[in-house]
């Protein structure tokens, strides 16, 4: 984490007109370590361009997973539009996947004089990957599996202080789900829709809904959230993940973030996952 906490502030200083922000966020639990770094450009006044970068050492592989994307879109006032491709290299794991997401949100309400906004946002993803699937008794190595998720929520908005965030999403299997009991492949189910957890997603989630309120405060320069979220998974007992996180100013151009997911699963043992993050920005 050191090391590419060190190379992003490299790149940072060799940026000072482009770049707006650089972060490395780690995450942590007994399955599972990852390591994220992104930096984000501004070219122009409204557009954005990213990279991000993403190495992950999980129990069920043998080597690590690594994943890529290269965020990009623009916001106004008015309306924003977000794409993220993204691709997750065969790393001896016998197993990649590609595909993107692309997200649309657009101001519902502005009322100035009570300060109370409302915004909606729809998004859409598809994933193809290589995978062992089991289906039918039969296990089928190295098969190629389509899936794609659909994505709709609000944010309202109280005085600048105050977010509530309700949304839900539902999986679709174009490579069929009939029969299927499990997949072994490295994509990570939260790179096509929110599913309220920072843990690595492996299982085949059918949908999943929840609410998420945050909270700032100017005093303490910090911002706050704490969010449940419902996951009904396929095949598997339905996830419930409680999510809490927090964001605070360390200076003028650097913030930490440190976030804490419990997950209850009925019948199994309770996951808790960690993770903490540094951001520096312009």
């Amino acid at each position: 984490m050191k090391k590419l906490i060190s190379f992003l502030i490299f790149v940072f200083t060799l940026t000072p007109v482009f770049a707006f922000s650089v972060a490395d966020n780690y995450t942590h639990n007994s399955r599972f370590w990852r390591n994220s770094a992104a930096i984000s450009f501004a070219p122009a006044r409204q557009f954005f361009v990213g990279a991000e970068f993403d190495v992950t050492e999980h129990k069920d592989f043998d080597n690590h997973i690594y994943a890529f994307r290269l965020p990009f879109g623009f916001a106004s006032d008015a309306l924003s539009v977000r794409a993220v491709p993204f691709f997750l290299p065969d790393n001896g794991n016998d197993s990649w996947a590609y595909g993107g997401k692309l997200m649309f949100s657009s101001a519902l309400k502005l009322n100035e004089v009570d300060g109370t906004a409302a915004e909606g946002y729809l998004s859409a993803g598809i994933v193809s990957q290589k995978a062992d699937v089991l289906k039918n008794g039969v296990l089928t190595e190295k098969d190629t599996f389509i899936q794609a998720a659909y994505e709709a929520g609000v944010v309202s908005n109280f005085f600048g202080v105050y977010l509530f965030n309700f949304s839900g999403n539902v999986y679709q299997y174009l490579s069929g789900l009939e029969g299927v009991k499990a997949i072994r492949g490295v994509f990570n189910q939260s790179e096509l829709a929110d599913l309220g957890t920072i843990d690595y997603m492996l299982g085949l989630p059918r949908a999943s809904g929840g609410v998420k309120a945050t909270w700032r405060s100017e005093e303490n320069r910090a911002e706050t959230f704490i969010s449940y979220r419902y996951i009904d998974m396929h095949d598997d007992d339905a996830r419930h993940s409680l999510l809490i996180s927090t964001n605070v100013l360390v200076s003028a151009k650097a913030s930490l973030r440190i976030s804490y997911n419990h997950i209850f699963v009925p019948n199994q043992t309770d996951s808790d996952i960690y993770g903490i993050g540094l951001n520096l920005g312009l």
